[in-house]
């Protein structure tokens, strides 16, 4: 119920701040489910305009075409464009169907460009296996099935990480933006990669060996200037994900957080304990307004629940009872050893397990957003 937005910060490829986008009644915006349904007719893609090198994050139309991409046309030869974009020597932007991922990779500080575009071809590859049990996907009854050794491997890794997080309300499409960065960044790895960073729609994977390290940068809101907290994360720390949550994205949330964001072994259990934490973020009041998922989207995979489509002014003591709330299964989730931390966001508040998680920032002059 994630799968948010990305911007860039000054810190290189080791930041990646995470914005969040509002849902508001009177547009409805596509939920993650109704993508990748999408699936069924939209098999290949390719750019209308390539992405601004310089702007690694840029948005870019996309237009549906007939027809399967012959490998001539992937490698962008005739003047057709590729939906793989080598941004730099060491990031690829794929934007295919569902996925819009940028992976980043180096060996021992040496670029790794032709296993970049690899990768997102072996993305490609896994996902149309996805797309042949979409329906298996959605359904909550998949978790009960004894042998899962007839699905494919995406498949059986969204559910493996579903039942570890241990709540009935989640469906294996909660992880399935972390599953696909998981898949790409242990390929990598196994291509000779010490340092990878895979970003699928803001779901990140991170892959450090050795004495490798990054740093993300984090924002609580689209209405913030620039990022507002980094985490700082070395190998020894082994967190292999970072998912984020809240209102906004390409999913439903059933909480009012602007941002939940989730550090765990894997970016799959992140992305699924994001979901389940933001959701946790709960109150009654009549300034937040809830309908049921399938009135939004006829393809959910959660209907019969209440999601949230908008939030009014609400009182100081309000917000603060929902953050609790959602920390509290923080808390939990943490104890049970499921994720390393989190951190939660609403307007101006923020609550994070660890207290130690990540680090506010103070600017002093320059631009707060990382492009300076």
């Amino acid at each position: 119920m994630h799968g948010e937005a990305v911007r860039p910060t000054k810190l290189t490829w080791e930041a990646q701040p995470r914005v969040h986008f509002r849902y508001y009644p009177e547009v409805w915006r596509s939920s993650r489910v109704s993508a990748w349904a999408s699936l069924g007719v939209l098999r290949e893609r390719r750019w209308e305009k390539l992405p601004d090198p310089k702007d690694t994050f840029a948005s870019v139309g996309v237009r549906q075409r007939h027809g399967a991409l012959s490998p001539k046309e992937l490698r962008g030869e005739g003047g057709v464009y590729p939906m793989i974009n080598v941004l730099a020597e060491d990031r690829v932007f794929l934007n295919y169907g569902p996925v819009q991922m940028q992976l980043m990779a180096r060996a021992h500080g040496l670029a790794m460009t032709k296993q970049l575009q690899e990768a997102a071809e072996y993305v490609i590859r896994i996902l149309s296996d996805l797309a042949e049990v979409q329906k298996q996907a959605k359904d909550v009854l998949t978790l009960d099935e004894l042998d899962l050794s007839a699905y494919p491997l995406p498949l059986r890794l969204m559910v493996e990480a579903v039942l570890e997080v241990g709540d009935r309300t989640l469906t294996p499409m909660a992880a399935v933006a972390g599953t696909f960065a998981d898949l790409a960044g242990d390929w990598l790895v196994e291509k000779g990669a010490t340092k990878v960073m895979i970003n699928n729609g803001g779901d990140i994977a991170l892959r450090l060996l050795g004495n490798e390290k990054t740093k993300l940068g984090l924002t609580s809101s689209i209405e913030a200037s620039g990022y507002s907290h980094i985490l700082n994360i070395t190998a020894g720390d082994e967190i292999g994900g970072v998912a984020t949550s809240g209102l906004g994205g390409r999913s439903f949330t059933k909480g009012i957080a602007s941002a939940v964001t989730v550090v765990a072994k894997t970016a799959r259990v992140a992305d699924a304990c994001a979901t389940l934490i933001a959701n946790h973020c709960l109150v009654e009041d009549p300034g937040i307004l809830r309908l049921p998922a399938e009135q939004l989207d006829p393809n959910t995979d959660i209907p019969g629940h209440l999601v949230t489509v908008r939030v009014g002014d609400l009182s100081p003591q309000t917000k603060a009872m929902a953050l609790e709330n959602g920390l509290q299964k923080a808390i939990e989730l943490k104890s049970l050893g499921r994720i390393h931390g989190a951190v939660l966001f609403l307007d101006d508040l923020v609550v994070m397990i660890p207290d130690d998680l990540c680090q506010a920032v103070k600017f002093e002059g320059g631009n707060q957003d990382g492009n300076s």
